[in-house]
């Protein structure tokens, strides 16, 4: 699985996928300390493994680096790219999100959206 952080609007979404099925996954997170960014990537973690894919390790760029520890207490290992690196397959489908967010954007009649919009904006991208 990849994870990163994904911003639309200046609101922060942690992004996943998984690279054997090509599905992902986009959560609106409030910010990005090191609990917040734990918490999310459990929850990410639990939903797979409630439909029975086993998450051994996640894939990362280096602004994780801090939450190392964190999951290896509970059996997760951090693969850390290379410093001004970035996780290919997360960065794809992070374009992809943005290309769909943007699509339906311009067919809106909005100038400005409210932050519930471009939530589920990002969500309809995701899975739409």
């Amino acid at each position: 699985m990849a994870i990163d952080i994904m911003s639309i609007n200046k609101f922060p979404f942690m992004v996943s996928t998984l690279r054997d099925i090509h599905f992902g996954t986009a959560e609106l997170i409030l910010d990005k300390t090191k609990r917040k960014l734990i918490v999310s990537i459990k929850q990410i973690v639990w939903a797979y493994h409630a439909r029975e894919f086993p998450i051994m390790t996640i894939l990362v760029d280096e602004g994780f680096e801090c939450i190392r520890n964190n999951l290896a207490d509970v059996g997760i290992s951090l693969n850390v790219a290379s410093r001004k690196e970035h996780v290919p397959e997360v960065e794809r489908y992070i374009r992809t999100i943005k290309k769909r967010v943007w699509t339906i954007a311009v067919s809106l009649p909005f100038k400005k959206y409210p932050p519930r919009l471009i939530a589920e904006k990002d969500f309809n991208a995701c899975f739409g």
